[in-house]
């Protein structure tokens, strides 16, 4: 039996950072009722508690389409974004007929060919499935 450990890298790999949305590249498309549920929880808590996951070398979205989305249209400044690289996520196929990669998912990201919603699902290490805390009002400003 293989297995294999996934050992927790430096901390300081793992400090969630704020970025301009605009300077994120998504893979997948949104579904508009998803998001306007992801509108109100965020409207009416004013907190931004859960980080985009971002692909650190691409600034690909690998889990956030519907949060980056908000941002956008909402014209925040900043979101809180955790840096990764494809060693700390399990990615997979939402549909039997569609082989996902790596690579195949930033290729698309990077040229804007998006995925279908809901095409591709990024599983973090547990070490990497983080929290933060942040007033919408912060993220709006510049």
């Amino acid at each position: 039996m293989n297995s294999e450990v996934h050992r927790r890298p430096d901390a300081a790999c793992l400090k969630v950072i704020l970025l301009p949305p605009e300077t994120l590249k998504p893979t997948e498309e949104t579904v508009p009722a998803r998001l306007r549920e992801v509108s109100d929880s965020l409207l009416a808590t004013g907190i931004w508690h859960t980080p985009i996951l971002v692909e650190r070398s691409s600034l690909v979205v690998m889990d956030g389409h519907h949060r980056h989305a908000f941002a956008l249209a909402h014209g925040f400044a900043r979101v809180p974004c955790l840096l990764l690289s494809y060693s700390d996520v399990r990615l997979e196929s939402r549909h039997k007929d569609q082989l996902v990669t790596p690579a195949e998912v930033i290729t698309r990201g990077l040229e804007g060919r998006l995925y279908p919603a809901k095409s591709t699902r990024h599983i973090a290490q547990p070490w990497a499935e983080t929290t933060c805390s942040y007033s919408l009002e912060e993220l709006r400003m510049t």
